[in-house]
């Protein structure tokens, strides 16, 4: 089964990102989450994608960072949520977004 993250940001200065809230529905091991880029204003030329899970009561940690745009839910991130940081580059800015956290991993 997969899911669909939808970026959102705040309006910034140069770049920035609007988007929809991802949906809080149950996410299992085994899924497959994918991120949409968002929608950004001047055009951005590339994007990475930084994918990090929080623990109960913990900080975000990075579990995966380049260029991938999807994350596979492995049993490591049981109890944790997850989010993804979307980077959007173009003419030598750059400016992140995070989508808002899944629920958390179950079994």
């Amino acid at each position: 089964m997969t899911r669909r993250v939808f970026i959102l940001a705040a309006l910034a200065a140069g770049l920035a990102s609007a988007g929809v809230a991802w949906a809080k529905e149950r996410v299992h091991v085994g899924e497959l989450l994918h991120s949409d880029t968002g929608q950004w204003t001047e055009n951005p030329t590339r994007y990475t994608y930084r994918w990090q899970r929080r623990p109960t009561n913990g900080s975000y940690t990075t579990v995966q960072d380049g260029n991938a745009d999807t994350y596979l839910i492995e049993p490591a991130d049981v109890g944790s949520v997850i989010r993804v940081q979307v980077t959007a580059y173009n003419n030598g800015q750059s400016q992140p977004a995070s989508s808002p956290a899944t629920s958390m991993v179950r079994r």
